[in-house]
C-alpha cells in the first residue's frame, strides 16, 4: 500500500517540483538582476549596516530577496550586511569591535553579480595583531556580511573602510535582533510554497542526483567552517539524535526545522550527546548546522552524528 501510494504521489509531485524549480530560478534571476541594476541608486543604503531583523524585513522586496538568496534561515546567528561597494583594491573593518560583540563570528565578502563567496575571516583565525583586518580583492562590486553567534548584551557592528577611505560607520543595535523569527511564519504564503515546493522532492529522491547538485540547491552559503546534516520531516514525527562526545567538544550543534515554504518552525542548540527533537508540526525538512568552535576541530566523520526517526 505504501509503495503504491508513493508511486501515485510521484505522478504529480515530480512535475510540480520541476515547475517549482523553474519558478524559483526565474524569480531569483529577476530579483538578482534588479538588485544589480539598482546598485548605483542604493549608495545611501550601502553606507549603512542593514541588520536582518523585523525592521529590515519591512523594506520593499526584502523578504522575497531573502527567500531566493538565503532561504534556509539561520535563527541561531545575528546577521548584518553592508554594501554593495564598488571596490578597486580592498575592504577593511575594525576587528576589535567584532571581537567584543560575539564569542564566535565570521565576516564574509560576496560578489554582487552571483552572490558567490569570495573571501572570509572569522574568530577562529585569531588572535589578530592588527585592529584593522583587510580583504584584498579584484576590482568589482561586493557585499560584506557579518554573522555573530553567542553575541553579547551590547552588540555593535564595525566601521568599514573601502580602498583606504571610511565608508560605513560603526553601529550599535538592540540586544535581541532575532525576535522576529517567532512570528516570521505568519508571512508564509502560497507564493513561497511555489518557490520552495521542489525542495522536499529533491531531498526525497536525492540518491538520484549528484550530492553537489542537492547541496548547492538546499544548503545555505554558510561559513566555510560550518558542516551540515539535513533531511525530510513529516508532520507528527520526531528524530533521535546521537552525537559523539568529541563533536560536542569541538562544534556547536544547531537544529532548525522548516516547513515546505522554507520558513523555520522551531530551532535550538543541541547540547547533549543523546537528544530527541520535538514532533514536527508540519511536513518539511530539517537542517543541522555544526559550527566549529575551536581551531583544531579535526575532520568530521559520517559516524559522528546519527539521526533516526523515532516514530517511523
Amino acid at each position: 500500500m505504501n509503495k503504491s501510494r508513493s508511486r501515485l504521489s510521484a505522478l504529480y509531485e515530480i512535475p510540480l517540483a520541476v515547475l517549482s524549480f523553474l519558478f524559483y530560478k526565474t524569480i531569483r534571476y529577476m530579483l538578482r538582476r534588479g538588485v544589480v541594476l539598482l546598485s548605483g541608486r542604493l549608495q545611501e543604503q550601502a553606507t549603512n549596516w542593514r541588520v536582518l531583523d523585523q525592521e529590515g524585513l519591512e523594506r520593499p522586496l526584502a523578504l522575497p530577496v531573502t527567500m531566493t538568496t538565503g532561504p534556509r534561515w539561520n535563527p541561531h546567528a545575528m546577521i548584518a550586511t553592508a554594501g554593495p561597494f564598488e571596490v578597486r583594491q580592498a575592504i577593511s573593518f575594525d576587528v576589535d569591535v567584532v571581537r567584543q560583540a560575539a564569542q564566535s563570528w565570521t565576516a564574509v565578502v560576496y560578489c554582487l553579480a552571483d552572490n558567490s563567496l569570495v573571501s572570509r575571516i572569522g574568530s577562529l583565525d585569531g588572535p589578530f595583531a592588527d585592529r584593522w583586518q583587510t580583504f584584498r580583492l579584484e576590482p568589482g562590486m561586493y557585499m560584506l556580511g557579518i554573522r555573530y553567534y553567542k553575541w553579547s548584551r551590547d552588540i555593535a557592528l564595525p566601521e568599514v573602510w573601502i580602498d583606504g577611505e571610511p565608508f560605513v560607520s560603526a553601529r550599535a543595535i538592540k540586544s535581541e535582533p532575532n525576535q522576529f523569527y517567532a512570528h516570521l511564519h505568519e508571512r508564509a504564503s502560497f507564493f513561497y510554497l511555489c518557490l520552495h515546493y521542489y525542495i522536499s522532492p529533491l531531498l526525497r529522491y536525492r540518491d538520484r542526483f549528484s550530492r553537489a547538485f542537492v547541496e548547492r540547491e538546499f544548503l545555505p552559503v554558510g561559513n566555510p567552517e560550518t558542516r551540515f546534516a539535513y533531511g525530510l520531516l513529516r508532520k507528527g514525527r520526531a528524530w533521535h539524535v546521537e552525537l559523539e562526545q568529541q563533536l560536542l567538544e569541538t562544534y556547536n550543534i544547531y537544529f532548525t526545522a522548516y516547513d515546505r515554504r522554507s520558513f523555520p518552525t522551531f530551532w535550538y542548540e543541541i547540547v547533549e550527546a543523546r537528544h530527541q527533537t520535538p514532533e514536527s508540526p508540519t511536513d518539511g525538512f530539517y537542517l543541522v548546522r555544526l559550527h566549529q568552535k575551536v581551531p583544531a576541530a579535526g575532520r568530521l566523520g559520517q559516524e559522528w552524528i546519527k539521526l533516526t526517526c523515532v516514530n517511523d
